[in-house]
Parts: structure tokens; C-alpha cells; sequence
């Protein structure tokens, strides 16, 4: 379990890291079809993001370790993308329906993002794994 939690830890790193790599990248593109919409950084809780980020990574590490048995990078890349994708998609939904402004565009690329991240996630989880010699 501790070795699990370790992994878990790296990736909750790995994926803060990523996310503010891509979607600092993304908000180029999609800053002002937000605008109105979402509220600005200083009203917003950044620890309950980190909450967040944490249950994602425990939930992701947890994934890949048991549908990546054979340990396989392709494989974890493919299932963090699709899983990413997924999860991504569900976000951009929702908010669609619960912002009726909400853009398209946005939710494509988000998704897409997320599923980039999740996508180089995986592989590390597996390097991880193969590291501390976790069992799936």
C-alpha cells in the first residue's frame, strides 16, 4: 500500500506539472470565449483542486495498475488517453448543460488535453510500477 500511495504521489505531482503545461497553453486559445463565463483565479479554491487532482491520481494509479497487468507502456498510454478523454468529455458535458454558454470548442479541447496528460500519466504509472516492483 505504501508503495502505491508513493506512486500515487508522483503522478498527483506529474499531474499538476502537465495540466499547468497544457491548459496554460489551451487558455490561449480559449480565454476569451470563457470570458463572462467562469470566474477569475482569485475566486477560486485552490485546495479543493488539489483535493481534486489527489482522488484523480489515486483513481488513475489504481486503474492503470490493474488493466495494465503485462506492464505494457503503449497499453497505459492508450488507457490514460481514453480515460482522460472520458472523463474530460463528462467535465465539457455537464458544463454545457449547466452553462449554457459554455463553447463547444472549449469542451473539445479540454478533453483532448486531459486525455494528452492522462495519456503520459499512464506510462509513468507503469515506470513506477516496474521501479518498486508493484504487483497488479
Amino acid at each position: 500500500m505504501k508503495k502505491i500511495l508513493t506512486i500515487t504521489v508522483i503522478v498527483f505531482v506529474a499531474m499538476f506539472i502537465l495540466n499547468f503545461i497544457v491548459f496554460r497553453t489551451l487558455g490561449i486559445f480559449n480565454h476569451e470565449m470563457l470570458e463572462g463565463i467562469i470566474s477569475g483565479p482569485e475566486s477560486r479554491n485552490f485546495s479543493l483542486l488539489a483535493i481534486n487532482y489527489f482522488l484523480l491520481s489515486l483513481g488513475f494509479t489504481y486503474l492503470i495498475l490493474k488493466l495494465n497487468r503485462d506492464k505494457d507502456y503503449g497499453k497505459s498510454a492508450t488507457i490514460g488517453f481514453v480515460a482522460g478523454m472520458l472523463l474530460f468529455i463528462n467535465y465539457g458535458l455537464s458544463n454545457m448543460f449547466i452553462l449554457p454558454a459554455w463553447p463547444v470548442f472549449v469542451a473539445v479541447t479540454d478533453a483532448i488535453g486531459t486525455g494528452v496528460v492522462f495519456a503520459l500519466l499512464g506510462p509513468l504509472v507503469t515506470l513506477l510500477q516496474k521501479k518498486f516492483n508493484v504487483k497488479s
